[in-house]
């Protein structure tokens, strides 16, 4: 996306938005529905802006990809960083007590076995999974799985992704629930949280464990990590399976071109 970002001052701090964003919805979408930490460099939000709201189908597309992207390039950050790290202390001979414990609490988050020691240390695997999910990619799933931010549980529980819980009580029952299914729409207390989930789920799922491999083969050989690439290691996350792949390059391809215009 072209950096054309309007300074915008809300209740006392700065905002970054758009700057295509002169309409009055615009601006409340970012205004009401984002902030921005500067100590963290982190955009948040808090609940997800009701897209439908937006009548004029073009502008509603351009906004929520470029509201996603914001949240998308907060949380990648944070793995990046995390991954950053991971790669220095790999080259250091000795690990210290704190680093230890700084790659133990990645592998109790990425779902691994926890090292007691620096010679235990899965490193290739624990790079395959701290990494991150192309932009395009993962707004694309999101405008797929949440009607371009108008869905219900969307605008109800955060759930951008279509995330399922099974804990009972936890979640919100779908209405199309087959009888003897248990499962849940899982509600989260951000969209943060819900970018997070999403992000944690494609690095450590055994079911996207071929889109690590795809990501990993780009990274030994020093190539950009793409979506279109990584895309073919997500026939699991819908019934749909390739069909679903397809829908996902067809609408990132359209995607893209916004996000660069």
């Amino acid at each position: 996306m072209k950096e054309c970002l309007l300074k915008f001052l809300i209740t006392g701090q700065l905002l970054m938005i758009p700057l295509f964003a002169d309409k009055l919805e615009a601006r409340v979408v970012y205004s009401d529905y984002m902030s921005y930490n500067y100590k963290s460099d982190r955009y948040i939000s808090k609940y997800i802006y009701d897209f439908s709201k937006i009548d004029d189908i073009k502008t509603r597309k351009k906004l929520f990809i470029n509201y996603m992207s914001l949240i998308i390039d907060t949380e990648n950050n944070e793995i990046m960083g995390n991954r950053k790290k991971i790669l220095e202390l790999k080259e250091k001979k000795e690990l210290t007590q704190r680093n230890l414990n700084f790659i133990n609490n990645i592998e109790k988050v990425y779902l691994m076995q926890v090292s007691e020691s620096a010679a235990e240390i899965d490193w290739k695997e624990l790079l395959n999974r701290v990494d991150v999910i192309p932009t395009e990619l993962a707004i694309t799933q999101a405008a797929i799985e949440s009607g371009w931010g108008t869905s219900g549980f969307a605008k109800r529980a955060n759930n951008i992704f279509g995330h399922w819980t099974y804990k009972v009580g936890s979640g919100l029952v779908p209405n199309e629930r087959k009888p003897g299914m248990t499962h849940e729409i899982a509600v989260f207390d951000s969209v943060n949280d819900s970018v997070k989930k999403y992000l944690l789920n494609l690095n450590t799922n055994n079911a996207y464990k071929r889109l690590r491999v795809l990501r990993s083969e780009l990274r030994d050989k020093n190539q950009e990590v793409r979506g279109d690439v990584l895309s073919a290691g997500l026939q699991s996350y819908s019934e749909m399976g390739n069909d679903y792949v397809k829908m996902i390059n067809s609408m990132m391809s359209d995607i893209s071109k916004i996000m660069e215009s």
